[in-house]
Parts: C-alpha cells; sequence; structure tokens
C-alpha cells in the first residue's frame, strides 16, 4: 500500500477587489500609522498605512469608491480624495491610490508689553484659542511674549500686567490666525 498525505491549498476570489497605495510625505518619505478610508458600497473600510507607508484594503465591492486620508496633527493633505470604479467581474486590483501629505506650517502669535515705549518684563499674557485651548506666559525682559505651534482660529489674547502698571485701552483683544499664518503681533500699553 501507498502512504497519500493530501496537500491542501486555500485561494480567495479576487472579487471583491484589493486596493492599495501609499502615503508620504513631501519629501516622499513615507508616513506610517495614518487612517486611509475606502468608502462607497457596502460602508466605510478605514486602514492604517505600515511603517513602509503602504496600505491595502483588502476586500472592496463592485461600485464607486472614494479614498481619503486622515491628516495627523501637524500635517495637511495635499492629495484630493481620489475616486475609482470597480467594474463586475474585475479581476484587477485598484493599485496607486497614493497621497502625500505636507508638515503644517507653525502657526505663532507673539507680541510686547510697553510702557511709554520701555518693555515691562512680567506682565502675565493668557491666550486661549479654539475648543478652549489656553495657554500662559510672563513676558520676558525686552516686553516680548510669544506663543508657538497654535492651531488656527480665533484667539482672544488678555494681558494682566504686574503691579505698578495698568493696561491702556483694552485689556484683552481678539486676533485670528490662519493655517499660513506665521507671525501676529498683538502690542499692549501700559502706564504707571
Amino acid at each position: 500500500t501507498t502512504d497519500a498525505s493530501a496537500v491542501d491549498f486555500t485561494v480567495r476570489d479576487i472579487i471583491p477587489a484589493a486596493v492599495s497605495g501609499t502615503v508620504c510625505d513631501a519629501d516622499g518619505l513615507a508616513l506610517g500609522g495614518v487612517a486611509v478610508t475606502v468608502d462607497g458600497p457596502g460602508g466605510p473600510q478605514t486602514v492604517v498605512t505600515l511603517s513602509d507607508g503602504s496600505y491595502l484594503v483588502d476586500s472592496v465591492p463592485v461600485g464607486d469608491h472614494v479614498v481619503t486620508v486622515t491628516a495627523p496633527d501637524g500635517y495637511t493633505a495635499l492629495t484630493p480624495p481620489l475616486t475609482f470604479t470597480v467594474p463586475p467581474d474585475s479581476q484587477t486590483p485598484v493599485t496607486d491610490q497614493d497621497f502625500v501629505l505636507q508638515a503644517a506650517p507653525e502657526v505663532s502669535l507673539s507680541g510686547a508689553v510697553t510702557a511709554s515705549g520701555t518693555a515691562v518684563p512680567g506682565a502675565l499674557v493668557t491666550a486661549t484659542g479654539p475648543g478652549g485651548a489656553t495657554l500662559q506666559t510672563l513676558t520676558a525682559l525686552d516686553g516680548g511674549y510669544s506663543f508657538g505651534d497654535l492651531a488656527p482660529g480665533a484667539w482672544s489674547v488678555t494681558v494682566d500686567p504686574p503691579a505698578g502698571h495698568v493696561v491702556l485701552g483694552a485689556g484683552t483683544r481678539e486676533e485670528t490666525v490662519g493655517g499660513t499664518d506665521v507671525f501676529s503681533r498683538v502690542v499692549y500699553g501700559t502706564r504707571t
């Protein structure tokens, strides 16, 4: 007698189609950990890119689809949402659904507190922004202050001068910083 062993294989149908691509920065460096969503018939499917920037959505049904990337904090998407169609009876994977992200510019807000043109060190400056984010700092020896890496949007800046000084005019000012603003200056005058 002959001893026979079964040699089994498992395969899958190509339909639904696989969709793949990469996510990189503007310099071509791979970005891992970025969420990519394919939305269409059957609802959205979200995956996260691997360390080499690649992603694969392995089971996309027939129909029209949109691929989007969720830019992580500190980045903006340069590539708009992508569209593709998986035709009936297709056995061809959808490839090259690639995205490029760009590091978002740092948005800062800075200014000075002076009394008759002379620097006022030690004034407490508070900035309150989108979502209630609150930052505080004391003015430096030159009367200057700065808040860096701010979220774009409306910011309320308030100064509380040190003892012996009062604010001339409004003690709170509204300042809007945008995604491309890199410098806004708010100057307060005080008197003794």
